[in-house]
């Protein structure tokens, strides 16, 4: 019994310190001082000195815990993509379904608390108000002429676009059920030089390279480097790929996007583009690639931004074509559901 006790002891013991090390690092890339963190985390400044110099030295920390078969178990990375996966088909299902869907479909074992914990932990959110956020009747009008529209689109020769943002530590993937304008600040610090945004498209077909704009050096996505990415990356494949002007390009509303130079450009090359109307996260299948590179990346604390762009690059190409196919054939059931619910959010 007391070999038992000093087991369980040791293990709580080794999570307490893992997130202890999390918080120690993070604070550390806010830019506050060992003194202030020593204060915060209510340990010695030995410690802290301790856990900077092997991150400085390791270039990460990792979660070195053992599972114990426990409330503290260690989840593999399968399961957790077997839980985001299943969360994604389905944004409502409740824990309870899903730990009973992990013992019938998958024989695994996992208690509803420890899914929820999961989910929290890949930076999602469950809430049973997500499939009544309110929409502007614009927006809802102009989701469900989307839907109509495009009712019948097997988007064989559409590239599917768009920007996110990844960060130097803890990259948070957020379901789509939040308005547009802050999907991208949700889960970021606000120091530029802690973060790069990158852009991407994904096809039936294939997938693009990446631009990575480099926000710590004062690169932003403006019209003319917009323009710039479409011309380097998005025309570059797609052009090989489908044909030129044999394909058609979807992108959301920002301004870079829509702007007079934008267009303009769009209109000379003669880039035909899909009208994807707004507060719509939901339609767009890329949504579900970047939730994909965030989970892989996962809890990593990068050394640099370096470290970070290589991180994501490789992220970027190891995402499955498999995976892209799935995420497409599910927007055109998506759209078939929306059109159903007359334009709301699911």
């Amino acid at each position: 019994m007391e070999v038992e006790e000093q087991q369980i002891s040791k293990e709580l013991l080794d999570n307490l310190l893992f997130v202890k090390w999390g918080i120690v690092i993070s604070h550390t890339a806010w830019g506050k001082s060992k003194n202030e963190i020593a204060e915060m985390c209510n340990v010695k400044l030995p410690y802290v000195y301790q856990i900077i110099d092997r991150f400085e030295k390791e270039g990460e920390f990792k979660d070195k815990r053992v599972s114990n078969g426990g409330h503290n178990k260690i989840i593999t990375e399968e399961m957790e993509e077997i839980i985001t996966n299943e969360t994604s088909k389905n944004p409502q299902i409740s824990s309870n379904k899903l730990s009973q869907l992990m013992i019938d479909e998958y024989d695994t074992e996992i208690s509803s608390s420890t899914i929820n914990r999961i989910r929290s932990d890949l930076g999602m959110y469950y809430s049973k108000q997500a499939s009544t956020l309110p929409i502007s009747e614009s927006a809802r009008l102009q989701r469900l002429d989307y839907c109509k529209k495009h009712r019948n689109d097997k988007f064989t020769n559409v590239l599917f676009t768009d920007e996110s943002n990844f960060q130097l530590f803890y990259n948070k993937n957020f379901f789509w059920f939040q308005n547009e304008d802050s999907e991208n600040k949700a889960d970021l610090p606000t120091n530029p030089n802690l973060k790069i945004m990158i852009w991407g498209g994904i096809s039936l077909k294939g997938k693009t390279a990446i631009k990575i704009y480099r926000l710590d050096q004062k690169e932003t996505v403006d019209s003319t480097n917009y323009i710039e990415t479409l011309k380097q990356y998005c025309m570059t494949f797609t052009n090989s790929t489908y044909g030129r002007n044999k394909w058609k390009l979807m992108q959301d509303n920002t301004k870079p996007h829509v702007s007079a130079e934008t267009t303009q450009f769009l209109v000379k090359k003669k880039i035909k583009t899909l009208n994807h109307p707004p507060s719509s996260l939901d339609l767009n299948p890329i949504q579900k690639v970047w939730a994909w590179m965030k989970r892989k990346i996962g809890k990593t604390t990068f050394k640099s931004i370096t470290d970070l762009m290589d991180a994501v690059e490789e992220a970027w190409d190891e995402v499955p074509i498999d995976h892209i196919k799935n995420y497409i054939t599910h927007h055109i059931n998506q759209i078939q559901e929306v059109e159903q619910n007359n334009g709301q959010l699911l």
